[in-house]
């Protein structure tokens, strides 16, 4: 029930499950987390609320070398994104937590996904 075939580069272990929530396969989480870095401009308040523009993102942390090993991953959507804008030619993929293809407990956390999303 484990797989071994992908690298999850999240901080979560991948359940895949069925439409019944029936866990099919585990991806273990690699403890090797990839980010992208950020920067988040100044707070601006409007009208006494505080906003922020949406966060300008840079690179991928990390060695970029070490995540082009692993012949397909699974990273978070962010990293995913900033995978497809850099035109990374790789099997990447994320979670796809569309509310039809998750599974969630009582407290509504996801607990299972029927499905991944490719990046690129």
């Amino acid at each position: 029930m484990i797989n071994t075939d992908w690298v999850n580069m999240t901080p979560h272990d991948i359940v895949i499950v069925n439409e019944e929530g029936t866990p099919l396969t585990i991806v273990k989480s690699t403890g090797t987390i990839r980010l992208v870095s950020e920067t988040r401009p100044m707070v601006q308040f409007v009208r006494s609320m505080p906003v922020v523009p949406p966060p300008k993102f840079h690179e991928l942390d990390g060695s970029v070398k070490e995540f082009f090993k692993a012949p397909r991953v699974i990273v978070s959507g962010i990293v995913g994104e900033w995978c497809t804008k850099n035109d990374i030619r790789k099997e990447v993929y994320g979670p796809s937590t569309h509310p039809n293809h998750t599974m969630r407990d009582a407290q509504g956390r996801i607990v299972g996904i029927m499905a991944l999303q490719k990046y690129c």
